[in-house]
C-alpha cells in the first residue's frame, strides 16, 4: 500500500471553504489543515443538505471536557472545532470505503493567546458521513464561523496511490558530475563513456547512458 499526496490547496484570498478535489479513491486518508481562525467543519464530496436531516454526525470535546454531539447535520454544520479565535491546526484521519459510512478521527490544537505564557487548547472529535454508495473524491474544511485567510492551507494524503515516477538524471550534466540517490544510498558519476569496465571484466556496474555507479572500494 503506497501512500502519496492526494492534493493540496492554499487560499489566495479569504474564504469559507478549503477543498481538495478530484481525489483518487483510497481506502484510508489523512487531511492536514492550517487555519488562521474560525470554527471548522468537515464536508465531503461537496454534500451539504438540510440541517436537521443531513448525513453527518459528530462527537467532540474541548480540553478533555464533557462530550458534545451533533446529529443529522449538513456539511456546513458538522462541527469538528468549536474554539474559533486564533490559529489552529487540524489532523483528520478518515476511512473511505464506498459501501460503508465514512468515519473520521480529528485532533486539533489551538494556539490560544500568543506567547509561551498561555497553554494551547485541544479539541478531539470523531464523526461520520452516512453515505454508503460513494467514495470520497472531495475533502473540504468549511469555516462555519468567520472566514479562513489568504495563506491558509489544506493538504490530503491517501493510501493505494501510484508513486510518482522516479526523477531521472539531469540532462546534459557536466562530465565529472556526481549524483547521490538518497533512497538507495548509491552514488553515480557522469563519464564520457557509455560504460565502465572493472579489471577487464563485464561492466556489471553499467546503468544508463554515461552515468555509472561507484562500487565499493572503487574511485571514479
Amino acid at each position: 500500500m503506497a501512500w502519496g499526496k492526494a492534493g493540496s490547496t492554499t487560499l489566495t484570498s479569504s474564504g469559507t471553504d478549503m477543498s481538495v478535489t478530484s481525489m483518487t479513491n483510497s481506502k484510508t486518508g489523512m487531511a492536514l489543515g492550517l487555519h488562521s481562525s474560525g470554527g471548522t467543519t468537515i464536508k465531503l464530496n461537496g454534500e451539504n443538505g438540510s440541517n436537521g436531516s443531513g448525513n453527518y454526525a459528530v462527537r467532540r470535546s474541548i480540553n478533555g471536557g464533557t462530550d458534545s454531539t451533533n446529529t443529522q447535520r449538513n456539511g456546513d454544520n458538522a462541527y469538528i472545532t468549536d474554539v474559533r479565535a486564533n490559529p489552529h491546526f487540524n489532523v483528520t484521519y478518515f476511512v473511505n470505503v464506498s459501501s460503508g459510512e465514512k468515519l473520521w478521527i480529528n485532533n486539533n490544537v489551538h494556539q490560544n493567546s500568543a506567547g509561551a505564557g498561555t497553554a494551547t487548547q485541544r479539541e478531539e472529535g470523531v464523526g461520520k458521513w452516512a453515505n454508503t454508495s460513494d467514495a470520497i473524491s472531495q475533502f473540504d474544511y468549511h469555516c462555519w464561523n468567520g472566514t479562513y485567510a489568504s495563506g491558509d492551507n489544506i493538504s490530503v494524503l491517501g493510501s493505494d496511490l501510484t508513486p510518482t515516477s522516479a526523477i531521472p538524471f539531469v540532462a546534459n550534466a557536466q562530465v565529472g558530475s556526481r549524483a547521490e540517490i538518497t533512497d538507495t544510498r548509491k552514488i553515480y558519476y557522469r563519464d564520457d563513456l557509455d560504460f565502465k569496465e572493472l579489471d577487464g571484466a563485464e561492466a556489471t556496474n553499467y546503468r544508463s547512458e554515461s552515468w555509472y555507479e561507484q562500487l565499493s572500494g572503487e574511485t571514479p
